[in-house]
């Protein structure tokens, strides 16, 4: 079996496991046994379950980068990211919500974020104005996200996404939305 097929294989053993109980009780042994892979193969390719938690992420997030890369409309990534959390909401409830511990998913989801909107923005266009701004946008939107998903009366995610681009700072704005 290939490295991907083998990560996708432990990837949806975690995910059909975190369906029955929170992340932080499910062992490697569990992830392991739930798709009959051994721990040896798991550890060729993750550190941890907290590491196969940010791949998925990752390659959930794939499609919306090349979405954003296509339009240049950071409109296209937020629907795609609220998508992939309603289709697969038990295992991002699971991951959102330890925002305090050093493998937090939330700080996972903020490095890659920021590093995401500078290659987007361009390196000569940060400043101190901009920065600050992408903190305040990524952290804000972590947080809508975070009480979105545990809401039981969710708004559409198409309104959330357009709540959120609306919601961008301008100085933002003027890098991450077509005009």
């Amino acid at each position: 079996m290939r490295g991907f097929e083998s990560k996708k294989k432990l990837a949806n053993s975690l995910i059909k496991l975190v369906k029955t109980k929170p992340i932080d009780k499910v062992s490697i042994e569990e992830i392991v046994k739930n798709c009959g892979m051994s721990r040896q193969v798991f550890y060729k390719y993750f550190v941890d379950k907290y590491d196969l938690v940010h791949w998925i992420y990752d390659q959930d997030s794939l499609p919306g980068d090349d979405l954003y890369n296509s339009s240049k409309d950071y409109t296209d990534y937020s629907r795609h990211t609220l998508k992939v959390f309603i289709e697969n909401e038990n295992f991002y409830k699971n991951a959102l919500s330890d925002i305090q511990s050093q493998n937090a998913f939330f700080k996972h989801w903020f490095k890659n974020g920021k590093a995401r909107m500078m290659f987007n923005i361009g390196k000569s266009n940060i400043n101190d104005e901009v920065d600050i701004a992408m903190d305040v946008y990524i952290y804000g939107t972590l947080f809508v996200v975070l009480n979105w998903l545990f809401s039981d009366q969710k708004k559409n995610q198409e309104v959330l996404a357009r709540l959120l681009i609306k919601s961008m700072p301008s100085i933002l704005k003027k890098y991450l939305l077509v005009k």
